[in-house]
């Protein structure tokens, strides 16, 4: 697949930055994830994960830099992600770039986030639950042996699953600078009712 020059990134990369999940994303889903998506791609996968803490402060500009420049969302669904003021905010941003795109509809019902559900799939908003996503519950061991079987198990699936992510990235539509300041606060504030949080989306430049 022909790279898309006018994005940095294929794939931005969200997931909840709580105990042990940094950890794991970066010993276990990441490098297998580049694998079998720049071999399904047919070159080097450009992708953007961010292993800096999550703090109570405001999402960080640089964040939303990248993400503004990256082709696909691919969010890694715990039950903390849906408490994560930067994770809910990344997802919004991409939701409201769906819609700005009109994506998710019957002309057109592709979408530009491909998620991934590590725990909890049960209780997650049922706004969202309509998207497309694989299951990777049984595979996700915090503690695994890199030869053991859930680690051979979490490759296969990860493999199988590739089509469907480069198929999200050939569909993305050409950068439009415009999605910088994207607003999605509805979306952000139907999720954090009743909760202090930062209710608008903030400007990336």
């Amino acid at each position: 697949m022909e790279i898309k020059t006018d994005y940095e990134f294929d794939v931005f990369i969200s997931y909840c930055r709580l105990k042990e999940w940094p950890f794991w994303v970066k010993e276990h889903f990441k490098p297998l994830f580049e694998h079998w998506l720049s071999t399904e791609l047919g070159r080097e996968a450009r992708v953007f994960v961010d292993f800096e803490m999550e703090t109570g402060v405001s999402w960080p500009h640089h964040l939303g830099q990248k993400l503004a420049r990256s082709a696909v969302l691919v969010p890694l669904w715990t039950r903390n992600y849906f408490a994560s003021k930067w994770c809910i905010t990344e997802l919004a941003h991409v939701l409201a770039r769906e819609k700005a795109c009109s994506f998710r509809t019957s002309e057109r019902p592709q979408g530009l986030i491909v998620p991934a559900i590590l725990h909890d799939g049960d209780r997650f908003p049922h706004e969202i639950k309509h998207i497309n996503h694989v299951n990777l519950c049984e595979y996700v061991n915090i503690r695994m042996a890199s030869k053991s079987q859930t680690a051979e198990e979490l490759d296969r699936r990860i493999r199988d699953w590739m089509p469907g992510v480069a198929k999200a990235i050939e569909c993305a539509p050409p950068y439009d600078p415009a999605w910088d300041t994207l607003a999605a606060d509805d979306f952000i504030q139907k999720y954090h009712e009743g909760a202090p949080t930062q209710t608008s989306i903030p400007r990336f430049v």
